[in-house]
């Protein structure tokens, strides 16, 4: 009888112990599942923000091409612009000496003066 009863309490205790095993296994079947539920909506989050951001990094990229000059352009203009400043400098030029042409000819064609007398010194 003696060895009967310590039977049952060997078997008692090991039931008791593969139902706590059991338990623990389905409560981290359970966080393990909750987890990942979790998981996959932080994942889905992640990827519509980053559909997002290469959403708006395109349209961004759009604006700076149409807005924006690249630096051929900006090279391109400055020769454009500085070709039309050299072109005016040397209109210019020509203007100041055209007028310095046309004073010199009007003072050699202009006639010397006489002193005049005064009649009551006669």
């Amino acid at each position: 009888m003696f060895i009967l009863f310590i039977c049952g309490a060997l078997f008692g205790a090991w039931w008791r112990i593969e139902r706590a095993i059991a338990a623990a296994k389905a409560e981290m079947a359970t966080a393990v599942t909750a987890a990942k539920q979790e998981a996959s909506g932080q994942v889905n989050a992640a990827a519509a923000i980053a559909s997002l951001t290469q959403v708006q990094l395109a349209e961004h990229k759009l604006h700076v091409a149409e807005t924006y000059i690249t630096k051929q352009g900006m090279r391109e203009t400055r020769d454009e612009i500085m070709t039309g400043i050299k072109g005016l400098s040397e209109r210019q030029d020509l203007m100041n000496q055209r007028m310095d042409n046309i004073v010199g000819s009007m003072l050699e064609a202009q006639p010397v003066a006489k002193p005049r007398r005064s009649r009551s010194a006669g």
